[in-house]
């Protein structure tokens, strides 16, 4: 997920990732997992504000640039 940088700080990454975690939820989806790098302070605070806790994860070498992982159980 990523925002143009002209476009920060207008909550449009809130609203990314709440219709994400919708559509999962819609879906019957248990969980949302996402992978970032903890040098992303902005997005952090947006997963964090969301509910989403960092977890223990394997690497994933698909994902060269992150260096954590963080998950939400959905209801």
């Amino acid at each position: 997920m990523a925002v143009d940088p002209r476009l920060h700080g207008q909550g449009i990454g809130k609203q990314l990732l709440a219709h994400a975690t919708a559509y999962a939820v819609e879906r019957g989806a248990n969980q949302v997992v996402l992978s970032t790098n903890d040098i992303l302070a902005p997005a952090l605070k947006v997963y964090r504000d969301a509910g989403f806790v960092e977890q223990q994860a394997a690497q994933d070498e698909r994902y060269e640039r992150s260096n954590m992982f963080m998950v939400l159980d959905l209801p």
